[in-house]
């Protein structure tokens, strides 16, 4: 449909950094975390020159830097949970962080512009 030609066949190409770490037995978290950022760094940097706006302010500058700032944190803490505890444990807390970002996206973008859409009819 909207794809590449190829995609189905190549799209796991991505996560193999990650795959020949664990099949050498580097299982430690920092290699795991470094294989999957640098994938993404160059996933992300391939596309970059297309998409790229400067952020407006100093504001939205350092929101984008805490933005990576707290997913990379982030994505530590659950590669340590994974570390830590069986699969079966930490797996509902995802579904549960899925259904969470649901509600909120909801809350956000539904009923915060209908509540901002509202409010400007009523100054007319």
């Amino acid at each position: 449909m909207g794809r590449a030609p190829g995609f189905r066949q190549r799209h796991h190409l991505g996560a193999l950094p990650a795959f020949h770490a664990q099949a050498r037995g580097a299982r430690r978290r920092r290699t795991s975390i470094t294989y999957i950022a640098l994938a993404g760094f160059l996933i992300a940097s391939a596309i970059l020159p297309f998409y790229w706006k400067s952020p407006a302010s100093l504001l939205d500058a350092s929101l984008f830097i805490s933005l990576g700032v707290f997913g990379g944190f982030g994505h530590y803490f659950i590669v340590r949970a994974y570390e830590l505890a069986p699969a079966a444990v930490v797996t509902p807390f995802n579904y549960g962080q899925l259904l969470g970002a649901a509600v909120l996206s909801y809350a956000v973008f539904i009923v915060a512009a209908g509540i901002s859409m509202t409010d400007g009819e009523r100054q007319r």
